[in-house]
């Protein structure tokens, strides 16, 4: 019992704090061919790297909070981008 409760503390203290679930950036501006700039809300995994990605286009508005979608991609290691089309939320 008593060495079960070392190892529990030890495992405990070796822990250390908890990384950021994702890496996100709010309203990028991305440059068209043509000038016109889109918006996009970009969630990326934690660790560094490279990683696939989903990429979700909408006239509708992307979401301005982090959806349990998208923090269960970010989760599995995938990179996340909505991103408003053309004329339509933040996009030109």
């Amino acid at each position: 019992m008593r060495s079960a409760a070392l190892a529990s503390l030890l495992l405990l203290l070796g822990a250390g704090p908890a990384r950021p679930q994702a890496i996100t950036h709010w309203h990028l501006k991305i440059p068209m061919r043509d000038g016109v700039e889109l918006c996009a809300n970009v969630f990326l995994p934690s660790a560094s790297g490279r990683f696939s990605a989903i990429v979700q286009r909408t006239p509708y508005g992307k979401p301005s909070t982090i959806t349990s979608a998208v923090q269960q991609f970010v989760r599995a290691g995938y990179a996340v981008v909505m991103q408003d089309v053309r004329g339509r939320g933040h996009s030109e």
